[in-house]
Parts: C-alpha cells; structure tokens; sequence
C-alpha cells in the first residue's frame, strides 16, 4: 500500500484539528470584536464613535490586522493545535513512527530508558506537533515518504534485473538536476559494452589511452556519471550509487 493510504489517518487527524483551531478562531475574533464595539459605543470617545459609525468593520480592523495579533495567533494555533494532537494521538493510537516504519517496510528502533521504550512517547509527541503544524506539512511528509518507497522499489528492482539503469525514474530526476543529459546512462552503457569494461574508472581510463579515438562527447558522459555517483555518495544514497558501475 502507498504512503497515503498508510498515513490516511494522519491526515484526517490534521483536518479535525484545522478544523477545531478554525471555528475557535472564529468563535474568538467575534467575541472580541462585539466586546470592543460595545465598549465604543457605551463609551465617551466620540472620535472612535464616529469612526464606528463611518466602517462597520473598524474594530475588526483595528483588533484583527495587526502583524502582532497575527503572530500570536500563528503561535498560538501552533502550541493549542500540537496540544490537541498529542491528546488524539493518545486516543486514537495513531503514530507518525509505526506507520511511516510500516510503510517503509522496515523495523521500528527501540531506545530503552532502564526497562522501558521511550520511542512510543516521542512518536506521540511528534505524531502531535505533526497534527498541529497543519495539512501542508502533513502532505509535504506523505510525499517524501512516498518518494522513499518509490526509491526502495526501483533498487529492489535494479538488484533483481527487472529495471535498467536506463529505464530508472529516480536517476533520470537526479541527473536532470545536476544539469547532465538523460542520454548520458545509455551512452556510457554502451562503451561500457564496447570496451569490454566493468567500471567508470576502467572505462574512463580507456577513453584517454592513446590510440583510442573517444570524443570529448564520450568522456565528458563517462565523467558526469562519475559525478553523479559522487554526488549520490555524499548525499547519503550510497544503495542507489552502488548501482552504478
């Protein structure tokens, strides 16, 4: 099943809390501006009076449009959200780590504090803060988890000899990021072939034997998916640079 399936749960939750945290809001800012209006009018301020009286929407503007109201009300939905989380997360059983481990198909870790577990209290704790960051958050999660499967699939399917290099997604998307041409792959696979080579290093150093006639066109293919393999290294995708040869 895809992470959004899995994960389904969490996004439901997010939306109760949005939800929640809209019509408290909502409920609030009226409160607190009928209080303000009422307060104007049975006031001695003629100048806020008339100010009133010309913009019915002068208390709201003045209480409600602020940068600093808006910041704390941005926090604050942040704090009162991540609290509402945590509590549905305890009610509901639903954990941002046991499912994201479940659908990456990997054990969940333990740490032990003496005799007990401390992962399920912090996924709990993050499972909240998860809820109350919002739905944007949550789905930014969810794709790159989705992105993570895609990337277990395709190296099981490399290993098995049901996909080519050529034919892989992910390496497509990584070498038009680092600006190197799609055809590169299927180039050096090629010479690869040709000269009867096993590695980018051998067949690197093929091409610049004298009496070879290689194109600058070859080696510079040969020599950006060495980078690529570099690249994959560093970035810590050391299972998908292994692929390469």
């Amino acid at each position: 099943m895809g992470a959004t399936g899995l994960l389904a749960p969490i996004l439901v939750l997010t939306t109760v809390v949005e939800r929640v945290m809209e019509v408290f809001w909502t409920w609030w800012e009226n409160l607190a501006v009928k209080a303000k209006e009422t307060l104007i009018q049975k006031g001695d301020n003629q100048a806020e009076k008339d100010k009133l009286a010309r913009d019915r929407n002068y208390v709201r503007k003045l209480l409600l449009d602020g940068a600093t109201y808006k910041e704390r009300k941005r926090l604050l939905t942040l704090v009162v959200g991540s609290l509402l989380g945590i509590f549905l997360a305890i009610i509901t059983g639903v954990h941002f780590f046991q499912m994201t481990f479940a659908a990456l198909q990997i054990p969940q870790p333990s740490v032990y504090v003496g005799t007990r577990d401390i992962i399920p209290f912090f996924d709990i704790l993050i499972t909240g803060l998860i809820l109350g960051a919002g739905s944007q958050p949550a789905h930014a999660i969810i794709n790159w988890i989705e992105f993570a499967q895609s990337v277990q699939k395709e190296l099981k399917d490399l290993k098995r000899g049901e996909l080519t290099l050529q034919d892989s997604n992910i390496l497509k998307e990584i070498l038009a990021n680092l600006g190197i041409p799609q055809d590169t792959i299927a180039t050096v696979m090629k010479l690869m072939l040709q000269h009867g080579v096993r590695t980018l290093a051998e067949l690197l150093h093929v091409l610049k034997s004298d009496g070879i006639r290689a194109t600058a066109t070859d080696i510079a293919a040969v020599e950006n998916l060495q980078a690529a393999k570099v690249y994959l290294d560093v970035t810590g995708r050391s299972d998908l640079a292994s692929m390469l040869p």
